[in-house]
C-alpha cells in the first residue's frame, strides 16, 4: 500500500460510492485473468475489519502491509502468514469481486468460492495458488480503505 493518496480514484469513490469499480488484470500461470474489483460494502467489510481487529490487533493497512511484507520474489507467500489471515483475506477477495463483470461475469457463489476460496481440505481447492487471492484482496482493501476515506468527503 502506499503513502501517497490515489487522488483520482478518492474523487470516483466520493462520486459514486460503493457503486465504484476498477478492472483489474491478474497473471495466472502466464494466462491473463480481468476481475471488476469494488469496494467493500459495510455489512461485509465491518466482520472483516472487526476480525482482523481482534485476532490480529490491524487495521486494513496493517493487513495490506502484512500481504505485501510475505512477498518473495514477487509473489505472495501464503505460506508466510497466519492461516486464519489467509482465509479471512480470501473472504475479502471473494466478497470485492463483482460477480457481474470481466471473466467473474455469471459466476455463482459456489463457483467464486471454489475459484478463490482457501480451503483446509487441499481436495476441495481448485482455487488459485501462489497468493494471487491474497493479491485480489490487497486490492479490495485498498479500494475499501480509499472508499472510508472517500466517506469523509460525501458528507
Amino acid at each position: 500500500m502506499s503513502d501517497k493518496a490515489n487522488i483520482p480514484r478518492l474523487k470516483e469513490l466520493a462520486i459514486r460510492g460503493k457503486e465504484y469499480r476498477e478492472e483489474n488484470e491478474y497473471e495466472y500461470f502466464g494466462e491473463t485473468m480481468r476481475l471488476g474489483i469494488g469496494p467493500l460494502e459495510d455489512q461485509r467489510l465491518i466482520p472483516i475489519t472487526g476480525t482482523l481487529q481482534s485476532k490480529f490487533g490491524m487495521d486494513i493497512e496493517d493487513a495490506t502491509e502484512e500481504i505485501e511484507e510475505s512477498r518473495e520474489g514477487g509473489d505472495i507467500d501464503p505460506a508466510k502468514l497466519d492461516q486464519e489471515f489467509v482465509v479471512l483475506m480470501a473472504r475479502a477477495a471473494i466478497e470485492g469481486i463483482d460477480q457481474s463483470m470481466c471473466d467473474a461475469d455469471g459466476m455463482s457463489d459456489e463457483e467464486m468460492e471454489q475459484v478463490f476460496g482457501i480451503f483446509d481440505d487441499e481436495e476441495e481447492n481448485i482455487g488459485l495458488r501462489d497468493g494471487l487471492t491474497l493479491e485480489i484482496a490487497q486490492d479490495v482493501l485498498d479500494i475499501s480503505d480509499d472508499d472510508e476515506k472517500a466517506e469523509n468527503f460525501r458528507r
